[in-house]
């Protein structure tokens, strides 16, 4: 505390013999009226096409402050700012071009998904929770570079592609290497293509990816596609 405070606290002891808030101090009560004006400007604004006002202008027409209309909003009247949603308007024509396409095309798309596995055991904390009642300040200790395996997987509704793993052959073992476009390039033509010709349904596969992810941030959509469609 500084000195021009401590000099405060004992002024204010010293006049009203107390460390009490003064008589008259501190949060002052809304008044009803004021109260009924803004729920009439609310229900007034709500009335409009989409039910969308602004609390600033409330505030400008009743000349009052944001911070007061807010606090009758949520505090009183019990309502709070929601987002207005957008979704794809449909007209008429829509209901049957969606009925001609083939129901089977969902089955047939190749979802696609990379994950590290780490040797240790480290938890995920995005998927991952404690529950309690007071916070157990639960820490792991992890390792700056901790021994992990890279995984890639791809299913369809019909079938899953045997798991691939992204390692290199090192002076004594494999050794789990970086996903890059090169590679995994190199896993749609050596792993992919070739899994989904055993099948038999390499022209009838969706294949589904993440384009913006980083692990392929060196492969472009087009060598992809030359990948496979070959």
């Amino acid at each position: 505390m500084t000195a021009f405070g401590l000099k405060k606290i004992i002024d204010k002891f010293e006049e009203s013999g107390s460390f009490d808030v003064k008589c008259g101090r501190g949060r002052k009560t809304i008044a009803s009226t004021t109260m009924e004006d803004v729920a009439t400007a609310f229900q007034e604004a709500s009335s409009s096409a989409l039910g969308k006002f602004s609390v600033r202008g409330i505030s400008r027409t009743l000349d009052m402050a944001v911070s007061t209309v807010r606090k009758i909003l949520q505090n009183i009247l019990q309502c709070y700012p929601i987002k207005i949603t957008h979704i794809q308007e449909l007209v008429s024509g829509d209901l049957p071009k969606r009925m001609e396409v083939e129901n089977a095309w969902a089955w047939n798309i190749l979802w696609t998904e990379e994950a590290h596995l780490h040797l240790q055991g480290s938890a995920n904390t995005q998927n991952r929770k404690i529950w309690a009642r007071q916070n157990p300040f639960k820490m792991q200790p992890l390792p700056l570079h901790s021994q992990k395996v890279t995984v890639w997987c791809g299913f369809t509704a019909a079938f899953i592609i045997d798991p691939f793993f992204f390692e290199e052959i090192g002076p004594s073992a494999h050794v789990t290497c970086t996903v890059n476009g090169t590679r995994y390039e190199s896993l749609l033509h050596n792993q992919l293509i070739p899994a989904l010709q055993q099948r038999g349904c390499v022209d009838s596969t969706i294949f589904y990816t993440r384009w913006l992810s980083s692990a392929h941030c060196n492969t472009s959509e087009a060598d992809v596609e030359s990948a496979f469609w070959k």
